[in-house]
């Protein structure tokens, strides 16, 4: 018989989510949006979205994809004939391998010379790619848009909106302290309200500052745990 008075929970993973009402338009995204925008409209031409891990690329290019009607790529997942496809939306571009350069390349001739649609994404600008020179000489034709990380402001407002999608209560003194103590990336931000909201619901108490220190000291104590290991 369990006794404790703590709630079991099923740990069912939860997937970031890259739905249109999930999206939440701001100054650090605007440039990409409008990009997005105006590239959906034309439906050919070419647009790269360099930025950051965390900064929203990969949401902005599945919105797109979804308007498209397709599905977003990586270099892996490109079909091995991509000459088969009207248009296209491939992220982590930056990781792809010489192959994958290789379809990549036959792809951007085959979009721009009928006049299709070719969407990319990657932490850096074609000008930084390393690889086949005559892929990146091609990538520099595109329209590049730069995006950058939320501002301070910026990620309060996301963690009051992963808060509330979680249907969790959380004022203006939690949010401080957490942006103080977590890592300013709006998907740890999104991962540690997860623990906060697990907490929340083991413990049955409110978010407040203690049980967020809690969590976040816990979490410290795994990482400084794992790096221990590494060494050892």
């Amino acid at each position: 018989m369990i006794t404790s008075s703590k709630q079991l929970l099923l740990d069912f993973p939860r997937q970031t989510k890259f739905d249109a009402a999930d999206f939440m338009p701001m100054s650090c995204n605007a440039m990409a949006l409008n990009a997005i925008e105006q590239a959906l409209t034309s439906g050919s031409g070419g647009l790269f979205i360099h930025g950051p891990e965390g900064c929203g690329k990969s949401h902005l290019l599945h919105l797109a994809a979804e308007r498209l009607g397709v599905p977003v790529h990586t270099p892996k997942t490109l079909p091995e004939d991509p000459t088969q496809l009207s248009c296209a939306v491939v992220d982590m571009v930056d990781e792809a391998t010489r192959d994958e350069q290789e379809k990549l390349f036959h792809l951007y001739n085959h979009l721009m010379a009928g006049r299709g649609l070719l969407i990319l994404a990657g932490r850096h600008g074609a000008d930084q790619l390393e690889g086949l020179p005559d892929l990146t000489s091609r990538l520099k034709t595109l329209n590049h848009v730069k995006m950058a990380l939320p501002d301070s402001h910026q990620l309060e407002l996301l963690l009051v909106k992963f808060a509330a999608d979680r249907q969790l209560q959380i004022d203006a003194a939690v949010v401080r302290y957490l942006l103080r103590r977590a890592e300013r990336s709006p998907r740890k931000l999104e991962g540690l309200m997860g623990k906060i909201d697990e907490a929340s619901l083991t413990e049955k108490r409110a978010v407040t500052i203690p049980l967020v220190k809690q969590v976040v000291t816990q979490l410290q104590g795994h990482d400084n745990e794992g790096d221990a290991h590494a060494n050892s």
